[in-house]
């Protein structure tokens, strides 16, 4: 069973925000052999894809996940630094990518 930590939560939440309104969510599990700095979810709709990183009240990235970030943004992707759900949606509207 997963822990109730505030970070948690605020996954659960993006997470079912991005499937209620229609985008393919997969989790990404760091493991040996990953990505260093990847973020918690991606998802996908309309030919787009973003990548969410979660973060809890106060909680701040890891220098690897700002390096994974620049090194996304700077090849065209999307990255999200998400405290909830509404960042996601604030983080479309400024790109001008339907939610």
């Amino acid at each position: 069973m997963t822990k109730r930590t505030p970070e948690n939560l605020i996954k659960i939440e993006c997470k079912k925000w991005m499937q209620l309104t229609g985008w393919f969510w997969r989790y990404n599990l760091q493991a040996l052999g990953s990505y260093k700095g990847m973020p918690d979810q991606i998802a996908t709709k309309n030919g787009i894809t973003i990548e969410v990183e979660c973060k809890g009240p106060g909680k701040k990235q890891s220098e690897a996940q700002e390096q994974y970030e620049q090194d996304l943004v700077s090849h065209g992707g999307h990255y999200v630094l998400a405290y909830g759900h509404e960042d996601i949606i604030e983080y479309l509207k400024r790109k001008g990518i339907e939610s």
